[in-house]
């Protein structure tokens, strides 16, 4: 049977108690931005998550433990008695996990009175007596004790990497004894933890050679006294009644009265536009955008104006709604050698019209003078797909823009630092669920390309994109408190960089000219006094001449040696050498200056 064939026969469980102290434990120190505790939510997701897209499970199940007292507290009133209440940051975060399993949509199983591992064991059993296999999802040692050949464990690891799948063979390689002896290990060794007696004086090393040298714990406590070490034949003897008791806790029950309904555990895809909500809530950013519907496919409108009184109309429309969306076409994406080709203006959802500006579009100019009044009143709120460059652009154009509201890939910034990207089409996934067209080329050469009426469907639609998301992102921003910080900085801040990229910076030429000459100058004189030192001409810049003339004709010790070579560039400093005299000048002066336009 190939794994994907005993997959499609097998259902999983998880243990959800487990699983959730186990990630509250490896990830620490992680909240939203409003101080929410997400560490052990985020943990138990990514578990989940990749256990659905690794093992693909037919049929699958969560169980968690109900809070307050088990039949085991009935047995052994001291059960768990010394364990700490729960902290608070991790209480906090239960009602999260619930969501997550709800958004997964993975059945939740408990019952009061019991403990997960209990209702894990029962139904275990029942999928075993209807054929199926079983596939524990655990890093509870306890659970290992159901492992037979129709039932495995999986410890899915930290964070869910790093897994094991255990069979019989891999139980008694971690513990020494196979799983139907797992229960005599744990009475003996008891559990601090869970306050189950065990025996004292006996470890883990003890107990395994104590079972593999009498085979159960009911045989070794008839023959306790002939036990040669006497602390563990003492132990024995004092602690029999501790000893079953501590396996009577430790066994998992198998006859709880909970029926497995296959058809309610049949997994199903998530419920993305819920599971969408949840990790944006919980800022699992990534987890958003993985999780997210299937996008649709972003449609704009637009119209083409080439007359002087649609142009004229248009402006006046996009003056009276009082916020425009404007979205330039240009020749290359640098800024400052770019030609406006046309712009697209959208003043309402799933509209826009679109001015063609560049060579060949007869009115050009008049089209772009109209474009700057509209762009200078500062009544008039202006959304942009990328403001810097769109402000640059026209300020080389003698264009004013004034009264920017809203600029896409800044405000993407400012609510997560952390992604790579801030472009539209990624904007327009996560915040409409729309898929947007790719952007301009980066390389220039290409714009020619886009010319036509791609480009103008192009530019239509991120004018469209932007003025849409105005509003969604400007929600989220003030909803997470940077909507002052957003207007009052970011926004201004925008503008003053454009301005100071097409300013540039104020040097002394005719100064730099100057020092550029006497730097040559000196780089010639020594280089010509190193040549002469070294016996013969070779290239300062060539780590190979270099190497033959510091260490073969000079004779210089090496600081190290890599596995093929010498190294030059860590060798001990020189204390004997005719050559010690240009060394520290000529490679402090070694590298020619270039000139650089200064940019921001």
């Amino acid at each position: 049977m190939t794994r994907a064939q005993e997959r499609s026969r097998t259902l999983y469980l998880v243990d959800g108690s487990a699983q959730v102290h186990r990630a509250y434990f490896a990830i620490r120190d992680l909240r939203t931005s409003q101080g929410l505790p997400t560490n052990a939510t985020y943990g138990f997701t990514t578990m989940l998550k990749k256990l659905c897209e690794d093992e693909q499970p037919q049929w699958m199940g969560i169980c968690f433990d109900v809070k307050g007292p088990t039949f085991r507290h009935q047995q052994y009133p001291a059960y768990k008695a010394h364990r700490p209440k729960m902290a608070d940051d991790l209480a906090v975060q239960l009602p999260y996990v619930r969501r997550v399993c709800d958004v997964f949509r993975i059945p939740v199983i408990e019952l009061a009175g019991v403990e997960a591992d209990d209702v894990i064991a029962t139904l275990a059993q029942q999928a075993v007596a209807e054929g199926l296999r079983v596939t524990v999802v655990s890093g509870d040692k306890d659970l290992l004790q159901l492992v037979s050949d129709e039932i495995r464990v999986l410890n899915p690891g930290r964070e869910g990497s790093g897994s094991t799948l255990y069979d019989a063979a891999q139980v008694e390689a971690k513990l020494g004894v196979p799983p139907d002896r797992v229960t005599d290990l744990l009475a003996l060794l008891g559990d601090a933890v869970d306050n189950v007696p065990g025996v004292p004086g006996i470890g883990e090393k003890g107990a395994r050679d104590l079972l593999q040298e009498h085979g159960s714990l009911e045989a070794l406590l008839e023959r306790a006294e002939t036990v040669k070490r006497k602390s563990y034949r003492e132990g024995l003897l004092a602690h029999a009644d501790a000893a079953r008791l501590s396996k009577e806790l430790v066994t998992l029950r198998t006859d709880l009265p909970v029926a497995l309904d296959l058809e309610a555990l049949r997994r199903r895809e998530p419920d993305r536009g819920a599971a969408q909500a949840l990790f944006r809530e919980l800022e699992f950013t990534s987890l958003a955008r993985e999780l997210a519907p299937a996008p649709i496919p972003s449609h704009t409108e637009h119209e083409r104006l080439v007359s002087e009184a649609a142009v004229s109309a248009a402006v006046e429309a996009a003056r009276q709604a009082g916020r425009v969306a404007v979205s330039l076409l240009t020749s290359g994406t640098d800024p400052m050698r770019a030609e406006p080709q046309g712009a697209a203006l959208c003043w309402r959802p799933h509209h826009a019209a679109y001015l063609p500006l560049g060579p060949g579009s007869g009115e050009g100019e008049p089209r772009l003078l109209a474009l700057g009044a509209l762009l200078a009143d500062p009544a008039v709120s202006k959304l942009s797909a990328n403001a810097k460059h769109d402000r640059i652009v026209l300020a080389r154009q003698g264009l004013a823009w004034r009264g920017l509201a809203f600029d896409a890939p800044v405000a993407s910034y400012l609510l997560d630092p952390g992604r790579r990207q801030h472009g539209l089409s990624g904007m327009a996934q996560d915040f409409l669920g729309e898929s947007a067209p790719e952007g301009l080329p980066s390389d220039p050469d290409q714009a020619e390309g886009m010319f036509g009426d791609a480009a103008e469907a192009l530019a239509s639609q991120q004018a469209d994109l932007a003025f849409r998301l105005a509003e969604v992102v400007g929600e989220r921003l003030e909803a997470e408190g940077l909507a002052e910080i957003f207007e009052s900085t970011e926004l201004p801040l925008v503008e003053v960089l454009a301005d100071m990229q097409v300013a540039g910076v104020k040097v002394d030429a005719a100064l730099l000219r100057e020092m550029s000459r006497e730097l040559e100058t000196r780089i010639q004189a020594l280089t010509g006094e190193i040549h002469t030192l070294a016996g013969g001409p070779f290239n300062l810049n060539s780590p190979p001449q270099l190497r033959e003339v510091l260490f073969d004709r000079l004779g210089l010790r090496p600081g190290k040696k890599t596995a093929k070579r010498r190294s030059s560039r860590s060798w001990p400093p020189i204390t004997s050498c005719p050559a010690r005299s240009w060394t520290t000048a000529a490679f402090r002066s070694s590298s020619r200056p270039t000139s650089t336009r200064c940019r921001f």
